[in-house]
């Protein structure tokens, strides 16, 4: 461990941490189907901007999409330039931001602890947390948005000492806006926390504060401007109404049913962290425990976590991709909750260390994989609906295509080249040919009249979907 208190040490500790962390991000990153629901839509947004070439205005069927900001899909569409169109290009830019989120941590438990080795460890730690690897190797916004949250906390801590990286506070600030809306505002949190931990406002007074406030707005303004002077408010309704106050009263997604749910998801998908996270929580409890520059720093990272996590709760769509920016604080905090246990426990402490870190090597490929359960099953229905959406492209999908009882066919949609899929409602087959697509084992239960089933010819079956072909 001494040894990597040195520069020379610390650089190659460094070295050795971002391969590793490559290696996790981008092994077979092109190779699994993309996934219902986020991903599927995602890439058919940039496949339909990309026909459009009027990339200011993100398109997705047809229609301006107003969901999310535009920076992942741009990312994307140059990524796919770069790569060429397909799978692996455009889950790399937030694999990237993956690893760059596993550097922003190491930076930002350095300028905590100033120890070198401590902050190896947290990067590690992060590494080795199942659920930001899972979410770090999809079409996704949240590991890209975590990472600006992460860069800007640092680069406030780091302003305390020179006030210039204040002006990088709104920049990361900024561009997590540009990649998931409100959502990049949340690197006020730990900030507040550590004013209020602190009693030090000073920073408000700081003049590059200011200056920064002033760039965050430069960046932010261009695009949000054209988006209000092309669509006017039905821009704003769609962008802010319906997808952040609609989300939060009102659950216009699946995922999950409660807060239960969070707390399941997070206990198997960043195991051990989060339990190392609660412990510690606990501890603080004890005003001893409490006291101190680590003390207070653990109290921030306590309360940024926690506050993510109500907020989150308290709203009624649920998603667990939702949690993503809890991680590195739950990370930076396990490692110097770790780091003050080993100094207490001596060789007991170290043995702890080793074990921690065996389970969440073990914990992180089976959930960053999907080779957990329900993440395996979420991946095998992708896959199957990948193979039907090619059938249907190389069908040249001539017949209208319905889905029964069956509510997610982005993925089929995105694989068939854009084709539109409309749900069949039981009852309703009416007289016109049409392609059809329902699970297996509803297929099994003969759910339509004898007749009606007599006049379906499977064209694909699997173990999960099958596609079948309804000629009257």
């Amino acid at each position: 461990m001494r040894s990597l208190e040195n520069r020379t040490g610390f650089l190659f500790g460094l070295l050795i941490l971002l391969f590793a962390s490559a290696l996790f991000f981008l092994f077979d990153l092109g190779q699994p189907a993309l996934l219902d629901y986020d991903e599927a839509i995602y890439a058919q947004v940039i496949a339909d901007t990309g026909v459009s070439a009027n990339f200011p205005v993100l398109m997705y069927g047809g229609e301006p999409f107003f969901d999310k900001p535009p920076l992942a899909y741009w990312l994307a569409m140059l990524s796919e330039r770069l790569w060429g169109a397909g799978e692996f290009a455009l889950r790399f830019p937030a694999a990237i931001f993956g690893i760059l989120g596993i550097l922003a941590t190491v930076l930002l438990t350095l300028e905590l602890t100033g120890r070198k080795s401590v902050a190896l460890l947290g990067g590690v730690v992060l590494l080795t947390t199942g659920a930001f690897l899972e979410a770090g190797r999809q079409l996704r916004l949240d590991v890209p948005v975590t990472t600006c949250i992460v860069f800007a906390y640092y680069a406030f801590l780091r302003g305390r000492k020179d006030t210039r990286w204040y002006l990088l506070v709104g920049v990361f600030v900024a561009l997590g806006i540009l990649f998931k809306s409100i959502i990049g505002f949340f690197a006020l949190i730990p900030i507040l926390a550590y004013s209020i931990v602190e009693r030090d406002f000073s920073w408000l007074r700081q003049r590059d504060t200011w200056f920064g406030v002033l760039l965050s707005i430069l960046i932010i303004l261009p695009w949000h401007l054209h988006e209000t002077l092309h669509f006017g408010s039905a821009f704003w309704q769609s962008y802010l109404f319906h997808h952040v106050f609609e989300r939060f009263e009102s659950a216009i997604l699946g995922g999950a049913s409660s807060n239960w749910e969070y707390v399941k998801y997070s206990l198997l998908y960043t195991f051990p962290w989060i339990l190392t996270f609660l412990i510690g929580c606990l501890g603080l409890f004890s005003r001893k425990n409490r006291a101190g520059e680590t003390g207070k720093t653990l109290l921030v990272l306590a309360f940024t976590v926690i506050t993510i996590y109500v907020l989150f709760g308290i709203a009624r769509t649920k998603l667990f991709y939702y949690l993503v920016p809890t991680m590195p604080f739950v990370a930076v905090f396990s490692t110097l909750y770790l780091e003050r246990t080993r100094n207490r426990m001596g060789t007991y402490g170290n043995a702890l260390i080793v074990i921690l870190l065996l389970a969440g090597l073990v914990s992180a490929p089976y959930v960053g994989f999907n080779k957990e359960f329900h993440l395996a099953r979420n991946q095998a229905v992708a896959e199957e609906e990948r193979r039907i959406g090619l059938v249907l492209k190389n069908a040249g999908t001539p017949s209208e295509i319905k889905a029964f009882d069956y509510d997610y066919w982005d993925t089929i949609r995105y694989y068939s080249g854009g084709t539109h899929v409309t749900s069949l409602k039981e009852g309703t087959v009416g007289t016109e040919p049409f392609l059809l697509v329902m699970s297996s084992a509803l297929y099994a239960t003969s759910p339509f009249s004898k007749k009606t089933m007599e006049h379906l010819t499977p064209l694909y079956k699997g173990d999960l979907l099958v596609l079948l072909s309804f000629a009257p």
